[in-house]
């Protein structure tokens, strides 16, 4: 089985049983609804630990994409094809007419590197790009993507716990489009079970409050 055979394989896994003795792992593994064995498992895992696989793929395989062909239309995230309101999704006009209309698509380039930290008063972009950022210039190097914001979005689709708040506060991203800064809130709302996705200049929005979530890559773009 090849690599991306058995990453698709593991998509569909129930459960997985390891049968433990102490603290060694007995030789038998069990994999319920696929036909994975315990050595192409441990191929696996020996493949990620030499980085040969990274979160980029991993992304891929929970959007049952093939991450190892390389180039063409259909390995690039299409930003306008996502964000679309739907079931689930709440797109406001301003991102649709401000962002959408200069953004082409792009590599997935996955959650790998992204970090985030809680406010703890209210704080304005100004000063969330100064205190906690490093500063303009490091924000712009370091802005999120919106493969990134989708990629979050997917990986809580029915507002489940992770990366983004889903407790009502905001999650602030910034990101770069055609060499100016947006501020991106995410939210999740209860009463409307969805997320929805907004954005605003710089310091337009009048601030954010205390107890909301500001991400930023590690990584620079």
């Amino acid at each position: 089985m090849t690599t991306i055979g058995l990453a698709l394989s593991l998509l569909g896994v129930i459960k997985l049983h390891y049968f433990l003795k102490g603290n060694i792992m007995a030789p038998k593994t069990v994999i319920e609804g696929s036909n994975v064995s315990a050595s192409q498992l441990k191929e696996m895992f020996d493949q990620v630990a030499k980085g040969t696989l990274n979160g980029t793929h991993f992304q891929a395989f929970i959007e049952h994409r093939d991450p190892f062909v390389a180039g063409g239309e259909k390995n690039l995230f299409n930003p306008y094809t996502y964000f679309k309101t739907r079931e689930g999704l709440w797109v406001s006009d301003a991102f649709t007419s401000r962002i959408l209309p200069h953004v082409s698509p792009m590599p997935y380039r996955g959650c790998e590197g992204v970090t985030s930290q809680v406010l703890e008063r209210n704080m304005s972009d100004t000063e969330i790009i100064n205190e906690l950022l490093g500063g303009m210039e490091e924000t712009r190097k370091h802005a999120s993507t919106l493969d990134q914001i989708a990629a979050m979005i997917d990986l809580q689709p029915n507002g489940e716990d992770g990366k983004l708040l889903n407790n009502g506060y905001a999650n602030i991203l910034y990101v770069l489009v055609n060499g100016v800064l947006f501020a991106v809130g995410v939210g999740w709302g209860s009463g409307s079970r969805g997320w929805s996705v907004r954005d605003w200049r710089l310091c337009e929005g009048g601030g954010w409050i205390a107890g909301s979530r500001v991400f930023r890559n590690a990584l620079a773009i």
